[in-house]
C-alpha cells in the first residue's frame, strides 16, 4: 500500500502569497503537511499560527533555512520556530564554499542542538550546493558529519539535472532517505527553471517513488502555484504502487 504523506513547500509562492493564505490552500486541497520557508514567519505571531495549523490538521514537516546564508547564523531562530510549531525537522543548505567553515563540524553541532529538541535535520540534494548536489557528495557529507538525526530529502528533478540517474541516487541514499521533493520541468536558454506537470515526468521518476512507497515518507510538492498543477502532482503520487527493490 502507498504510505506517502502529502505536503507542499510554502516557498512555491515566495512572497507573492502570505503564509495564512497558503495554509488555507493546503487545507482546501486536502494536503497533510507543509514545509515552511523561514522568512515567511518573520511577521507572524506563532500562537495563532500554531492554533490554525492544529485546527486544520496540517503538520509542519520542516522549517527551511533561507538559501544563500549559512544555516548556523540562524540556528537559534530555526530551533525556536521548529519547536514552537511542532515541526518534525529543519532543512538546511551547506551554503559555504569556504573550507575553513568546516561544514561537517557545523552540521554536527547543529544536529546535536536539534537532537536535544527531538528534531531531525535534512539536507536536500540541490544544484549550487557542492557538498550535497550529487548522491556521492551528499553521502560524503553525511558520513563526515556522522549525526544520527541527519537525513536526506531527495529532489528527483535536481538529481536528474546533475546528470546522475534518479535510480542510482535513490539506491545510494536509501539508508538516509525520509522525504522526496516532487516537481518536474526543464531549463530554458537563459537557464531559468520552467515547471512542467508532474504527470510529464519520465518513468524513472515513478519507479523510484514506487521503490519507497511502502515507507511512511513525506513528499513535498514544489514550484507549483495553481490548483491544477498541484492536483496533477497529487494524482501522480496517489497512483504510485509499491514495487520490489529488484526494479532498482
Amino acid at each position: 500500500m502507498n504510505q506517502y504523506r502529502s505536503a507542499i513547500c510554502s516557498l512555491s509562492w515566495g512572497s507573492r502569497k502570505p503564509l495564512p493564505s497558503i495554509i488555507d490552500t493546503i487545507s482546501r486541497l486536502g494536503i497533510q503537511g507543509i514545509e515552511i520557508w523561514l522568512p515567511q514567519l518573520a511577521t507572524l505571531a506563532l500562537t495563532p499560527l500554531t492554533a490554525t495549523l492544529k485546527e486544520k490538521n496540517i503538520s509542519v514537516v520542516c522549517i527551511s533555512a533561507p538559501w544563500g546564508s549559512c544555516f548556523w547564523e540562524h540556528s537559534p531562530v530555526l530551533l525556536h520556530y521548529a519547536k514552537t510549531l511542532g515541526a518534525q525537522g529543519i532543512k538546511v543548505f551547506g551554503d559555504t564554499f569556504n573550507p575553513t567553515d568546516n561544514l561537517p563540524a557545523r552540521l554536527r553541532e547543529f544536529c546535536s542542538q536539534a537532537k536535544e529538541a527531538d528534531l531531525e535535520v535534512y539536507l536536500e540534494t540541490h544544484g549550487g550546493q557542492p557538498r550535497h548536489n550529487t548522491a556521492d557528495n551528499t553521502l560524503a557529507l553525511l558520513h563526515a558529519t556522522n549525526a544520527p538525526n541527519l537525513k536526506v530529502i531527495l529532489d528527483l528533478y535536481n538529481t536528474h539535472e546533475t546528470g546522475e540517474t534518479m535510480e542510482s541516487a535513490a539506491e545510494k541514499l536509501a539508508p538516509f532517505l525520509c522525504h522526496f521533493h516532487i516537481k518536474w520541468g526543464y531549463r530554458n536558454e537563459r537557464n531559468d527553471y520552467i515547471p512542467l506537470p508532474v504527470s510529464q515526468a519520465p518513468t524513472a521518476f515513478r519507479n523510484v517513488l514506487s521503490r519507497f512507497a511502502e515507507k511512511p515518507f513525506w513528499y513535498s510538492i514544489e514550484h507549483y502555484e495553481s490548483d491544477e498543477d498541484i492536483l496533477d502532482a497529487l494524482a501522480v503520487m496517489k497512483s504510485i504502487l509499491p514495487i520490489t527493490s529488484a526494479v532498482i
